[in-house]
């Protein structure tokens, strides 16, 4: 794949997505099923604990307190998660396109050394785009524009969180409605790939009907599966994009793209992605 270093257009972005994840399903699959395990784990467990509790409500005055924080392990776990299942993806992404290895232990041993830094993008990114949109729909538009590619800048170039940012802004200058044209169609897309795969796997659960302790523990498990299986496309087509984006807007040649991303140093490549020829 390094040798097809080249602009790409969309219609080939979302081709190279497809057929990059379909090929490696298992390592995608692996790499968003594992952290959602976790924290199908921990949800479950204190769900299970929570039950049991409820039904000595009159013996328990911290029962709500008890749901609070239940709650607020379920959000921080969640947003744990998703900072490993990205930045392991956009590992994983990076190694395929270099025509390395790619494994499982590689992507989440390297995404460790990473995860602040992209918990860090991800929050902001987050309250930016949520404020975008509660202010005004064009607001947020301009911020999936601008800072999509934050959280591949982060991992494949070692930079922080401000400095990521403003990379994704460099980025993405002239190429703006693309990239969110991108970002649009496959949210789309996973949300109606949720919708059918949620439908059939509530199609099954209903047939356990005569099990009645296990539907709750069977529909939620569900639930977490779905996640898995799509979370990885729009985390492969953004970092795809920004791959692309230097190629088409920096002029990189395919040798030069080839140093500065096999890095040699580390920090020296990093350094010369981040700089245009």
């Amino acid at each position: 794949m390094a040798a097809n270093l080249r602009p790409l257009s969309t219609g080939e972005l979302l081709d190279k997505t497809f057929t990059l994840y379909r090929q490696n399903f298992l390592l995608f699959f692996g790499i968003a099923a594992l952290p959602q395990l976790v924290l199908f784990v921990l949800i479950a467990g204190t769900g299970m604990a929570f039950g049991v509790i409820g039904t000595r409500v009159n013996r328990v005055p911290a029962l709500p307190a008890i749901a609070i924080a239940i709650g607020l392990a379920y959000i921080i776990g969640a947003i744990v998660a998703a900072a490993f299942t990205q930045a392991a993806t956009t590992f994983a992404v990076s190694d395929l396109y270099l025509e390395e290895p790619a494994s499982l232990k590689r992507s989440f041993s390297r995404a460790r050394g990473r995860i602040l830094a992209v918990l860090g993008v991800l929050i902001i990114f987050s309250l930016c785009l949520g404020i975008g949109f509660m202010l005004l729909l064009v607001p947020g538009i301009l911020v999936l524009m601008w800072y999509s590619l934050a959280v591949p800048a982060s991992v494949v170039e070692h930079i922080g969180v401000s400095d990521a940012l403003n990379r994704s802004s460099r980025l993405s200058k002239g190429s703006g409605w693309r990239i969110f044209g991108v970002y649009v169609l496959l949210f789309i897309f996973t949300i109606v790939a949720k919708i059918a795969i949620q439908y059939i796997i509530t199609l099954a659960v209903a047939s356990l009907k005569s099990i009645s302790p296990i539907v709750p523990l069977a529909a939620m498990g569900g639930t977490y599966l779905v996640s898995a299986l799509v979370a990885p496309v729009i985390t492969i087509a953004l970092t795809l994009l920004y791959y692309d984006q230097p190629v088409r807007r920096e002029g990189f040649d395919l040798e030069h793209m080839m140093n500065a991303l096999q890095g040699g140093a580390g920090s020296a490549g990093a350094a010369a992605v981040g700089s245009p020829v």
